[in-house]
């Protein structure tokens, strides 16, 4: 597995703070916002980090990113 990107890295970074200061996933516009992008970047970020294993979410499911555990990559 290839290592993320620093815009990966962000965005996996914002998913585990947003995580943590509101105790619930975020969504893809509240990473947006967080990273200053626009929701189409933040969506292929999303895509991209999916890909690496370093986040899981479902499809048409509001708040389903997490964060992968290192040890479950």
């Amino acid at each position: 597995m290839a290592p993320l990107t620093r815009r990966q890295c962000d965005f996996a970074r914002a998913v585990g703070t947003l995580t943590r200061r509101r105790g619930i996933p975020p969504t893809i516009k509240e990473i947006a916002a967080e990273l200053e992008i626009s929701e189409a970047r933040a969506i292929q970020l999303a895509d991209s980090c999916q890909a690496r294993g370093a986040v899981t979410r479902e499809r048409r499911v509001a708040r389903s990113l997490r964060l992968v555990e290192q040890g479950r990559r």
